[in-house]
């Protein structure tokens, strides 16, 4: 899984996670859905901003590829905000979980 993180606006945080499954026979990594679930958490110091957020999937892509936009409130703290992305596919003993790390910095007055 790929995860990047960009400033859409002053106070909007694009998070866009990519998942992919290897795939044997043409020996190439392929963009799929999970089957369960794909959530995002974002945490500043020790505090949950956002606990397992359902992600969207994003319109632009036919699979694979998921959006969450976290809109930063007007007295959000300045500082190093990290989370991760979590895929779930499958379910049981057959489940596979994926795990994406990502982080953003806000700083007010730029």
């Amino acid at each position: 899984m790929e995860i990047i993180t960009e400033f859409i606006s002053k106070d909007t945080v694009l998070i866009r996670a990519f998942v992919y499954k290897y795939n044997a026979t043409t020996e190439e990594y392929e963009l799929v859905d999970p089957t369960a679930s794909i959530k995002v958490t974002i945490v500043l110091l020790d505090e949950k901003k956002v606990d397992a957020a359902s992600m969207e999937k994003c319109e632009d892509y036919d699979k694979g590829v998921y959006d969450y936009y976290y809109n930063l409130p007007s007295d959000a703290v300045e500082g190093w905000y990290h989370g991760e992305v979590v895929s779930v596919d499958g379910t049981g003993g057959e489940a596979k979980t994926s795990i994406g790390q990502f982080g953003f910095n806000v700083e007010r007055g730029l």
